[in-house]
């Protein structure tokens, strides 16, 4: 991907008494990392540089990353789908998208 992080800036953070979509606060901002841990304990780190909007299919590069694990995958085929746009949720990767491990 070759990019330098110049800033980084918390957009959103998961609060349950917030009953406010998480579109609100992503939508139509590049360059998104999501940061999750599982019930399981483990941590996995999302990445997207394209925008998310409504009805878009993405069309930029995304990986998945195992923190936990130390491992990350790609795409195997360049652009394909690494983000779904849904009306609730950020789903990143789908049944369509084959991941590689690096």
């Amino acid at each position: 991907m070759g990019i330098r992080i110049h800033d980084t800036k918390l957009i959103y953070s998961f609060d349950p008494l917030n009953s406010n979509n998480i579109h609100k606060y992503v939508d139509k901002k590049a360059h998104i990392v999501l940061v999750v841990k599982l019930v399981s304990g483990f941590y996995l780190a999302a990445y997207y540089e394209g925008a998310l909007k409504p009805k878009h299919v993405s069309d930029k590069e995304g990986l998945i990353i195992s923190l936990t694990n130390q491992q990350y995958f790609t795409t195997v085929e360049r652009n394909k789908k690494a983000t779904v746009y849904d009306e609730y949720y950020i789903i990143f990767g789908n049944s369509e998208l084959r991941l590689k491990s690096q």
